[in-house]
């Protein structure tokens, strides 16, 4: 009687199944991404408010002007004695 039984194929799979795992994964790489860049986006934010707070100016500052970084910075580094923050060129060949 068992002879007449199919037999289960348990790893055999469709594309649709191959399909859904690529879009299942492509999912949680773009989530994982989104995160990453968003926590170095946070943890330079804290940064700047951070110096902000060393030099005794106001934080809600940079609520409004979110280019404010480089100008913190060179304010920072000036009142430490430090030398401002080079420029580097985007492309060191031009």
């Amino acid at each position: 009687m068992d002879e007449n039984k199919p037999r289960r194929r348990w790893l055999r799979f469709g594309i649709r199944d191959l399909l859904w795992a690529m879009a299942l994964l492509a999912m949680a790489l773009a989530w994982w991404v989104d995160r990453s860049e968003l926590k170095a986006k946070s943890e330079r934010y804290m940064g700047v408010l951070l110096k902000l707070r060393t030099l005794g100016l106001d934080t809600s500052v940079i609520m409004n002007r979110p280019d404010i970084g480089k100008e913190v910075e060179d304010e920072y580094r000036a009142r430490n004695g430090m030398p401002p923050t080079p420029i580097v060129p985007l492309h060191p060949n031009h």
